[in-house]
Formats: structure tokens, sequence, C-alpha cells
């Protein structure tokens, strides 16, 4: 190596450059054959110059250089490249020589070079592909060219998607005010609040109205805890519900979800119970149980208690949803005592009074609690009641009221000991009289659940007793009886594994 130094210095260039090979300074060799334009013997040494460092680009931009200039422009490109001079790797590409545009656009997609990418944008739009020429136009931070283009083309959609979370305010706010003159006010809430302009964005998308953009108001006014933002998004869930989502989620259940979202689970909590009893007085029964079920998994995820209020409205709506599947397994009893507990809060069901109340004619009769039916038959032949009975009943109602059993009795009521205080009680009492707890109620069979046999749904969690929910499931379709999810009974916990949770009060 020192002597291919002093052959170099002493200008016998050709003698040195052996010796730098022989000695492996391949970089040194390479840089004395193209200072002498030896291009052929220079090309085998490239390829082992090591492609960092400041000395080995330079070497490599020179041999670029001197390609280029002898119009060997493949390989000129191909140096640049490694060089990392993008630009002029680019520009060769995209030169009417090499036309290898499909190079050119991956060297500006991965390195990103502004000026390689405005060239890149150039080229498209030349050639008609406005799509490519907004992307590249995009990479090249040139926002107010993109805009133009993509206005005049019809194509500002494609460049909002194309911005996506890297663009700056500016291109956003230009993009915003176009979908917002358009009438496209979910686009253009989404555009603001990219912009940071959160008012501008809570605006446009209560402006929409529609379930998917009320929803963003509620996730944008929730994350920024700006109180005019959320007063904003109140006023608007608050006022007339007509105009709700297509989804079929009211604007109160967005409100329920705002709470949540503010960490008001009180607040959430009482909302939902209104929406709930809402639907439930319509006589919407599955949207009422779909959303107190909905609000319980909502405040378990966040690991808060569940108000009794809540719980005692779910349990009392469960129960009447579980009728009909007690009786498709002939469990006339359970489906009896279910309709029992529901005819006693019978004001919560306006709706359909007289057919709750000759099911639990009709049920009670055949699950042993004559007493109760006969009650019941009686209390249906009031006028404002009786005339609204089914024909198909009727006969056998009166009958009933009109001819009752002096010796009409109900079966006695299984005993279920409290799971938390163990004071005797029947099975199906929700509340134990000794330690004033509400009993959480089986899922499954509507009755307590028994500290030995008490466990949860895999997927929704709710308490239930093992053997009644493997026998349900396994009536249903493998179904929960609670969140209908697809369930493998095998993966229960160990039935009695500690103490049931007490329920919140209030």
């Amino acid at each position: 190596r020192e002597c291919a130094v002093l052959l170099e210095s002493s200008g016998h260039f050709s003698d040195a450059a052996r010796l730098f090979e022989q000695a492996g300074a391949f970089e040194d060799a390479a840089s004395v054959y193209v200072s002498q334009k030896q291009f052929d013997l220079a090309k085998p040494l490239m390829d082992r110059v090591a492609n960092a460092g400041p000395t080995a680009s330079s070497l490599r931009l020179r041999y670029a250089a001197a390609k280029e200039s002898q119009g060997a422009l493949a390989e000129a490109a191909e140096s640049y490249e490694l060089a990392r001079d993008f630009d002029a790797a680019v520009r060769l590409r995209l030169s009417d020589e090499m036309r290898d545009a499909k190079r050119a656009f991956a060297i500006c997609r991965s390195s990103a070079s502004q000026e390689a990418c405005a060239m890149a944008a150039a080229y498209c739009r030349a050639a008609g592909d406005a799509t490519r020429a907004l992307e590249f136009l995009v990479l090249a931070r040139r926002g107010a060219d993109a805009f133009e283009l993509a206005r005049e083309t019809g194509n500002v959609e494609t460049l909002a998607r194309l911005l996506g979370d890297d663009g700056v305010p500016e291109e956003y706010r230009r993009v915003a005010s176009y979908f917002e003159t358009a009438g496209s006010f979910s686009k253009a809430a989404d555009a603001h609040r990219r912009a940071g302009r959160l008012d501008h964005a809570v605006r446009c998308y209560l402006k929409a109205g529609d379930d998917d953009s009320v929803g963003a108001a509620v996730a944008v006014a929730g994350d920024s805890r700006d109180d005019a933002l959320v007063a904003r998004v109140v006023d608007f869930l608050s006022g007339d519900s007509s105009d709700a989502g297509n989804g079929g989620v009211s604007h109160s259940a967005w409100l329920f979800k705002l709470h949540v979202a503010l960490g008001d689970y009180d607040a959430a909590a009482k909302t939902s119970g209104v929406i709930a009893q809402q639907e439930q007085e319509m006589g919407n029964y599955k949207l009422a149980h779909a959303q107190l079920l909905a609000s319980h998994v909502e405040l378990m995820k966040e690991r808060k208690s569940v108000p009794g209020g809540l719980n005692r409205q779910l349990a009392l709506l469960h129960s009447y949803v579980l009728v009909k599947s007690l009786v498709s397994r002939n469990d006339h009893e359970g489906a009896a005592r279910l309709l029992r507990r529901v005819a006693a809060n019978i004001s919560k069901f306006p709706a359909h009074v007289v057919p709750i109340l000759t099911s639990a004619v009709v049920e009670c009769a055949r699950g042993g609690l004559k007493k109760t039916s006969l009650e019941l038959a009686q209390r249906l032949m009031k006028p404002e009641l009786r005339a609204k009975i089914g024909d198909a009943y009727k006969r056998k109602i009166e009958t009933i009221a009109r001819k009752p059993d002096p010796n009409a009795a109900d079966k006695p009521e299984p005993g279920s000991p409290c799971p938390f205080c163990d004071a005797p009680g029947g099975a199906y009492e929700m509340t134990c009289e000794v330690c004033r707890a509400d009993v959480p109620l089986c899922v499954a069979s509507g009755r307590r659940v028994t500290r030995e046999e008490w466990t949860r749904c895999p997927a929704c969690r709710f308490p239930c007793n093992a053997n009644a929910f493997k026998t349900a499931a396994l009536a249903e379709n493998g179904e929960c009886p609670m969140c209908r999810a697809r369930v493998d009974v095998d993966a229960l916990e160990r039935p009695g594994s500690g103490a049931p949770e007490r329920p919140g009060r209030g």
C-alpha cells in the first residue's frame, strides 16, 4: 500500500492502481482508475467498495457522472442510487432514454426525496396519471399544487386518503373547506380533525348526523375533554332524536358513550337506564336488553361497579326474555315463576300488559302455581283488560276466573340459601331478607346463583349456575342466554371457585 501511494504521488497511476488492488485497498484502486477514465478496470472494483462513508459516496458519484457522460445511463443510475443521490437516479430513470418509471417510483417512495418526488409528479402529470401525480406531490410536500390538481381532476377524496395522518394543518384545511362546500360534512369533519380544528370537526360531524359521524363527534369531544365541545355534543344528543343514525342506535345511546368517555360512569348508568326503559315501554324488549347488556359490559370493562338499579332492571327484563327458552325445554315451573316476577312489575311493560298476564296465567296453571294463575286471571277480568284478551285464551281464562278452585295453591318454591350469608330463601327471590343483598341472577335459569355452582359465561362474564348454563347452551346451539355468543361450555370456570361478587346498590 505504501508503494502504491508513492507511485500515485509520482504520477505512475496504472502501477499504483494495481498495487492498491493487490493490497486489498479496492476503494483507492477504483478511485485511481476512475480518475484516469479507465472505467472497464474500475467497474469490477465498484462492487467491492463499501457503501458507507463520504469517500465511497464521492467515488460512486464520480463514477456515475463519468458513466452518464459516456451514455451508460443504467450503470450511472445504479451508481447514483448507491451514492444516495436519489434525485440524479430518478432523473435518469425518468429520461426519454431509460423510461424506467417503475424503478424511479420505487426510489421516490423509499427515499421520500422531495426533489425526486417532484420530478415523478411532473412525469405522471404529463402522462395523464393524476392519482400517481397526487401521490408524489404529497411526498414532495407540494401541498398547494396537490390540492389544485385534485380539485381540477375531481380527486380530492384521493388526496385526503394519500395525506392520511402525515399532512400539515394547511393541507387538511384546504381539503376540509372543499368537502364542506360540497356538502360532504363527514369528510370535512375528518379533515378538520386532522388539522387540529376540533370545534369545526364536531360541528361538521353533527351536521352530517349519520350514526358513524355522531359517534366520531362523541369520540372527539370525549378525548378532548373540552367543556365547550362536550356541551355542544350533549346539547345535540339531548335534543330531538328523530334523526338518529341508520344503525338503530339512538342519540341517547351515544350520550351514554360520551359519559363513559368522560369517565362520568354514574351519568352513563343513569342514561343507559333511561334509554332501556324507553325501549321497554314501547315493547322493544330486544333493544332494551341489548342496551342494558352493552352498558353492563362497558362498565365491567372499565372495572366500575354496576349500579344496583341497572342490575335489577336487566334482571327483570332478562327474566322475561328467558321464558320462551324455558317453555321450549318444558320447564313450565321455571317459566311460571319468571312470569310471576314480571307480572309483579307489569307497569314496566305497558305495551304488552294483557299478552304478558295471559302468558302468566297459562304458564302458572301448567307449572303448578294454581293460586297465582287464579289471581292473574281475575285481574284480567277487569273491563279495561278483558276486551284485549286473545280469542284463543279468552274462554280458558274466563273459566279459571269464574270457577275458582277453593283449594288452589302454589307449589312450594324450591329453597336456595343466600350465597353471601347462607340465610335460607327462595330460589327465585332476588333479595336476601337477612343481609339485604341483591342476589345475582343466573342468566340461564333466572334463579339465584348458588355458592357451590356459580361461575361465569366465558364471553360476557355474567354469573350463572354451571349445570343450568350447560343445559341452556346445549339447547340453544351453544349460545349464552344473556349475550347470545357461541361459547364452549367446557371453558367455564370451575364452579364455586370463590364467592360471587355482590352487585352494586342504588
